[in-house]
């Protein structure tokens, strides 16, 4: 996107700079464009001030996948290898699946040196 603004910027600076009739008033273009570019610069700081209200949450979710990983790194050391483990409903983002094929869970083995992980929901959650 960035990209595409900056290459759309060029270009319609180019067109801006070819044009020469009397119509034309460079003051008006002028403060369209300081305009213009306001509204772009204030874009990113609204994204970014969204992200902020979301970092509590964030936070909640790293410490509980943590806790999960200590439980992982845990069962290795008992030397099983193939892991069930439990499902993180309360996470905002995807977790692993019930099934050791899911794309997630074959990724989440290999980084832990293990056979296979299955994430299922545990009693009392």
């Amino acid at each position: 996107m960035t990209a595409a603004l900056m290459a759309e910027g060029a270009w319609i600076g180019v067109l801006a700079a070819q044009i020469r009739t009397k119509s034309f008033q460079v003051v008006r273009l002028r403060n369209l464009v300081i305009l213009v570019l306001t509204i772009l610069a204030l874009y990113p700081l609204r994204t970014a001030w969204r992200t902020f209200g979301e970092i509590p949450v964030f936070r909640q979710s790293a410490a509980v996948w943590d806790a999960r990983e200590g439980e992982i790194l845990a069962m290795k050391a008992q030397g099983q290898k193939d892991l069930v483990i439990r499902f993180l409903s309360e996470v905002p983002i995807q977790d692993l699946g019930d099934h050791k094929n899911y794309r997630l869970n074959r990724c989440a083995a290999a980084l832990y040196g293990v056979n296979s992980i299955v994430a299922v929901p545990m009693e009392g959650e």
